[in-house]
């Protein structure tokens, strides 16, 4: 999520789909990925996704551990999906990570599945705020 939010307040994050520049600290945990979007339903989503009237992003990351984090923000709303084994809970760091980058949650959901854990969290970018590009 930081590394979004950062390339979209340098202005550098303003294309459609990108890739995401790692960075030493996400290298050495994190295995990126970058994934194209889902199947569009008609060539108007397509025109939608390709003319500049729609700003979106999508990252998918896998930690080696088996973490598995998918973001995807589209014009002001970051979709955050975590699933992770169950070891240790990391909604305290995802809460602080949100607060840090002035996110404001509309929607949180979380389930346990066998041996993982689930977390989605829907939340909006303010346009006053830094994040906001």
């Amino acid at each position: 999520v930081k590394v979004l939010v950062e390339e979209k307040r340098c202005g550098s994050g303003r294309s459609k789909r990108h890739r995401i520049a790692n960075t030493q600290e996400m290298e050495s945990c994190l295995q990126a990925q970058v994934v194209a979007p889902p199947d569009l339903q008609s060539e108007q989503d397509y025109k939608l996704l390709t003319n500049g009237s729609l700003r979106s992003s999508w990252l998918q990351r896998r930690s080696k551990e088996g973490t598995h984090v998918d973001v995807r923000i589209v014009e002001n709303e970051v979709n955050i999906k975590l699933i992770q084994r169950k070891r240790r809970s990391c909604l305290l760091c995802v809460s602080l990570i949100l607060h840090e980058l002035q996110l404001e949650i509309l929607h949180a959901n979380g389930a346990n599945i066998g041996e993982h854990n689930f977390f989605m969290f829907n939340t909006k970018i303010f346009e006053g705020s830094c994040e906001y590009a």
